[in-house]
């Protein structure tokens, strides 16, 4: 039983680091050029960044 839940655990974790890591990427798409330059990230840069 208790792998059962260490599983469903991890699955709940993993998803929800997912999910954090799309809104990052949907939150600095939507920034400027200027903004994203001020902070040391290229637009086609965000993913790789996120992602890492």
């Amino acid at each position: 039983m208790n792998f059962v839940y260490n599983y469903a655990k991890n699955i709940a974790s993993r998803y929800s680091h997912y999910r954090n890591n799309v809104c990052k990427e949907a939150e600095l798409s939507h920034l400027s050029d200027k903004i994203l330059q001020d902070i040391g990230v290229s637009r086609a840069t965000i993913h790789h960044v996120i992602w890492k």
